[in-house]
């Protein structure tokens, strides 16, 4: 035999050998693909619940989504002043994790009663007065938890009511539509 026959000899049992090859790493690739989806199923609590989308709406309420992703999404709605179109008032809906209630958070305009409080009701139900958090150059806002009996009332609801006094003494009652309110609330998750 000359030198390039058993050069091609030999190339041919190294192709051969590494041809029978592929069929043997398709197994191991299957098995363990096998193996990471029962490991998954083992250590996945459940169904994996989406995440809210930023930007969308549901009638008149949008989600927001921060960047910061340790800090949740919220649903939002903001009422503006015809005039100028200053921002008069804005609710903000979240989701408290751990512990899987609500929150809302309501910014209202620099300039007023900060002793009144602020008004917040739904349709004509009783008023609950909470107080000022915080002011701040954007405006003051205040913060709660809500229950899931007022939860299921704005669900049912068709307005949220937010009032506040100026310093000047004028009352301030702006209505906010809940149409959409119980998809937005629902994309938050449960």
């Amino acid at each position: 035999m000359t030198m390039t026959s058993q050069k091609n000899t030999r190339n041919r049992k190294i192709l051969k050998s590494r041809s029978s090859t592929p069929g043997f790493c398709r197994r191991d690739r299957f098995g363990a693909a096998l193996f990471l989806l029962a490991l998954m199923a083992i250590f996945v609590p459940g169904p994996v619940q989406a995440q809210p989308t930023d930007g969308k709406v549901f009638g008149q309420w949008g989600v927001i989504c921060p960047s910061d992703k340790a800090i949740t999404c919220v649903i939002a709605r903001s009422i503006f002043r015809k005039s100028d179109n200053g921002r008069l008032a804005r609710i903000e809906i979240g989701r408290m994790l751990p512990e899987n209630g609500y929150s809302i958070k309501i910014h209202v305009p620099l300039g007023l009663n900060l002793v009144k409080g602020i008004g917040f009701r739904v349709d004509d139900g009783q008023s609950v007065t909470l107080p000022y958090v915080s002011c701040s150059r954007p405006g003051c806002w205040t913060k709660a938890t809500l229950g899931d009996d007022l939860v299921g009332i704005m669900k049912s609801g068709n307005y949220a009511y937010v009032k506040f006094h100026t310093v000047q003494g004028e009352e301030w009652d702006i209505r906010f539509s809940l149409n959409g309110i119980t998809a937005a609330l629902n994309s938050l998750g449960s």
